[in-house]
């Protein structure tokens, strides 16, 4: 039986492989897909973690088999969200209306978040446990360095 620490451990690993993949794969403004969306076709990822062709395109089939399913959840759940809106907006609904709705919205994120982090385990098993590790050291300097170009917020008034 896996001890907790370790189940933490393989759940921060996976969550560090979920948060770069998008529900949409949008390229960056050069055209290119940016290292965050599809890392594993990126060439600066590839090198550095050592993702083979031949993960690359099992890790694009994994993507493109979950897909569909995954914009359909999507869809569902931007309508429930947009019907929980219009309900609260309305005002006119039972407080049961609202819990109801809410309850279906939740139901709905349930499911997309199921499989996103259904298809990350897919990808996470096809790499190795050393390029599981260097790709989460790659998408921390990532985001270190996001976090650095960031404008700091303007100082509030004084207290």
């Amino acid at each position: 039986m896996m001890s907790r620490i370790r189940i933490a451990a393989c759940l921060t690993v996976l969550v560090s492989l979920a948060v770069p993949v998008t529900l949409a794969g949008q390229a960056s403004q050069d055209g290119q897909s940016s290292d965050r969306h599809k890392w594993w076709l990126s060439a600066r990822v590839q090198q550095e973690v050592g993702i083979t062709s031949e993960q690359a395109q099992t890790l694009e089939a994994i993507f493109q088999s979950v897909m569909p399913e995954l914009r359909a959840h999507k869809a569902e759940l931007d309508r429930l969200e947009q019907a929980v809106s219009d309900l609260l907006t309305a005002g006119t609904a039972t407080e049961a209306q609202v819990t109801e709705a809410v309850a279906r919205t939740e139901t709905a994120r349930s499911a997309l978040y199921r499989g996103r982090t259904l298809m990350v385990y897919r990808m996470y098993r096809v790499l190795s446990a050393e390029q599981r590790v260097k790709l989460q050291g790659f998408h921390k300097r990532l985001d270190s360095a996001r976090t650095s170009r960031r404008v700091p917020a303007a100082p509030g008034p004084p207290r």
